[in-house]
């Protein structure tokens, strides 16, 4: 028993051999089949699992008053994201009469068909239509002509995303010698303000609560108050300064506490503004719907010099928001530290201004970081309260010329006239100095070799001159751009280096930017001057048919000197060259320990001696020409870790589908 037993289960191990050696066979046969379909297959599953960057998400909702939050906001950002997706009350109504009609009939109309009248004032009633009854009530008083036009009112909300350095980069601390807008009138059009702040107290000057219609306008979301931070942070030794440190303003609070609001209340604010002698007007916030009555009193405004300046909104690639959008409003997009435009900005914008990680007041004494167009638009209300309070006139077609072009020439539909400045908008002088960026390398990167070196200049008036520096020494001047420059590190020694570009315009401003880089031992070494004997290089692993004998290693311990390079490849040849030994195959060196699948390391690469002439070089690789010595890019990877790299995939992929087979194979067996 025992012994058939044994039998049976050798029969089975034979059969199961067989088996196996036929699937090695078959895998063997059709490797490059089963490859390639080893590759399709992983490619497939990458794709699927990285689907989003194909058909990335919608960031908005489409038949909604609703922004969609792209990214999660940051906790640093005190506007709850709920806020911004709060669903339109297409019932609630602006309605505005015609001059005369007495407010009381309508209200009362509105009532008797179960509506709710929020407010009544200045030919305009504010309420809420029951569906059911809004033709109803809306045919009557049309019958009876008492309506000139009626909106819904759409919801405003925030324009912050959520995140200081603004202020020097405008150049405001400049202008604070000659004026600091003393005595100009600013409303802050928003959530309201926390008047008790350490860095507001004595600045604030009053307001009106629209949201719950009183006259105390305190702050209870956090966003007015750091938007009139910007503005007229006071200077006083504690915390920060806002652009107009001596500006008054008035808390026009429309927005509630989770950050949204209606057009019908903004209107308010606006007229509450005309009636008290404002001179700016600031919107940080925005709706996606237009408003003919809204945009009436902005002309109103408008034309009692009141200046008027909107957040652009943060819909990247979408439209400007209201009230920015509107030709008596000045629209104003954000730039990060860089002088980029932010990747949340809304296109379309007249100015742009520091909108990123911006430092200001929040209510309780503190401070904080937000990011929005809402930090970038109080930059430019303060410059405005800065240039009333200097006489200037003619405020807009100023700002305009006196902004720094950034982007294409010209205005452009991302910074539009340009980043705004405080210093030369106010003082009325060329005190702007020239914006120097590098474009390459980048700063504290790693170099070698030929570096490329190339920078920007960007400035309103005629570039005078422009140098680069390399640890202090000039090593290239120009009048014009391009401002390119090939830096030869051959001759320099290994540290990190410091690379200064300064430039200097028509009226002697001086701008300049500067960056570190650490520079690398060479890919190539050049030759030196009288280079030693040297072992000749081993061969390639694609050696020509008929290699040339100076290529062979030399047999003898003590080997004669080299070959001298060719002149091309060394500036000094050996006065007494001796010819290579040519050694017999039996003499090739075996594999050392580091050889990879015992394979030699490609010496050319790898030697600080050995330095191939462009000739043998041409015997050892002919697939390479002449021009692989002359670019030192080329040389950074070997023809022969290429190989050695093929093999390794080549092995594993083997191994793997081999064991793979084996195990389904048993499974199938047992």
């Amino acid at each position: 028993m025992l012994l058939k037993k044994w039998i049976k289960r050798k029969n089975k191990q034979l059969c199961k051999n067989n088996v196996i050696m036929e699937i090695m066979k078959y895998l063997k046969k059709h490797f490059l089949v089963l490859l390639g379909f080893t590759f399709l297959t992983v490619s497939l599953i990458l794709i699927l699992k990285n689907r989003s960057w194909i058909f990335p998400k919608n960031i908005y909702k489409e038949n909604s008053n609703s922004f969609i939050s792209k990214t999660k906001v940051s906790s640093e950002n005190i506007v709850s994201i709920e806020s911004l997706a709060k669903e339109t009350n297409l019932q609630r109504k602006i309605i505005k009469l015609e001059d005369g009609v007495n407010f009381n009939d309508v209200k009362q109309e509105i009532q008797d068909n179960g509506g709710i009248v929020f407010s009544a004032e200045n030919n305009i009633v504010i309420a809420e239509l029951p569906k059911e009854n809004e033709s109803k009530i809306l045919g009557k008083l049309n019958k009876s002509e008492k309506i000139e036009s009626l909106e819904v009112d759409y919801p405003v909300f925030l324009t912050s995303e959520g995140y200081d350095w603004g202020i020097d980069r405008i150049q405001a601390p400049e202008t604070w010698e000659i004026t600091q807008a003393s005595g100009i009138k600013i409303g802050i059009i928003d959530t309201g303000i926390d008047y008790n702040h350490p860095d507001l107290d004595q600045r604030y000057a009053g307001g009106h609560d629209f949201v719950n219609n009183d006259s105390d306008p305190y702050d209870d979301n956090g966003h007015g108050t750091h938007v009139a931070g910007i503005v007229s942070a006071e200077i006083d030794n504690y915390g920060i300064i806002g652009v107009a440190p001596k500006a008054l303003i008035y808390s026009l609070k429309i927005l509630s506490s989770d950050g949204t609001g209606f057009t019908s209340d903004m209107i308010k604010a606006i007229r509450w503004a005309i009636d008290n002698n404002l001179q700016v007007l600031n919107f940080s916030l925005g709706s996606n719907r237009d408003s003919k009555i809204l945009k009436e009193i902005l002309l109103e405004a408008e034309s009692k010099n009141i200046l008027l300046v909107a957040a652009s909104g943060n819909e990247y690639g979408h439209d400007l928001l209201y009230p920015a959008a509107y030709n008596s409003v000045i629209a104003v997009g954000a730039i990060d530290k860089n002088n980029k435009f932010a990747s949340f900005s809304s296109t379309g914008s007249e100015l742009v201004a520091p909108g990123v990680s911006v430092i200001s007041t929040i209510p309780n004494g503190k401070y904080d970081s937000l990011s929005g167009t809402s930090m970038a638009s109080p930059h430019v209300t303060g410059t405005i309260a800065l240039m009333l309070s200097n006489n200037k006139t003619a405020i807009r077609e100023i700002l305009h010329n006196t902004s720094i072009d950034l982007g294409d020439k010209g205005v452009d539909q991302y910074y539009g006239y340009g980043l705004i400045n405080a210093m030369s908008a106010t003082l009325g002088e060329d005190v702007l100095s020239p914006i120097v960026s590098f474009l390459n390398p980048k700063n504290e990167s790693t170099v070698s070799n030929f570096v490329d070196i190339e920078f920007k200049v960007q400035d309103e008036n005629q570039i005078k001159s422009v140098k680069l520096l390399i640890d202090s020494k000039i090593v290239k001047e120009w009048q014009n751009p391009p401002y390119k420059y090939i830096w030869n590190t051959e001759s320099f020694p290994i540290k990190k280096y410091t690379i200064l570009a300064e430039a200097i315009d028509e009226n002697n401003n001086i701008g300049n930017a500067q960056i570190k880089v650490n520079l690398k031992a060479k890919t190539l070494p050049s030759p030196s001057a009288n280079p030693s004997p040297s072992v000749n290089p081993s061969p390639s692993i694609f050696p020509s048919p008929n290699p040339s004998p100076i290529l062979s290693p030399s047999p003898s311990p003590n080997p004669s000197p080299s070959v001298n390079p060719s002149p091309s490849m060394s500036p000094s040849p050996s006065p007494n060259p001796s010819p290579s030994v040519n050694p017999s195959p039996s003499m090739s060196p075996s594999p050392s320990p580091n050889d990879v699948f015992g394979l030699r390391q490609n010496p050319i690469l790898n030697s600080k001696e050995n330095i191939p002439t462009t000739s043998n070089f041409n015997q050892r690789n002919p697939r390479f020409s002449n021009k692989v010595l002359q670019n030192p890019s080329i040389n950074k990877v070997s023809s022969l870790n290429i190989s050695q790299l093929f093999f390794k995939i080549k092995n594993s992929t083997l191994f793997l589908t081999k064991n793979l087979k084996i195990y389904l194979l048993n499974l199938r067996l047992e």
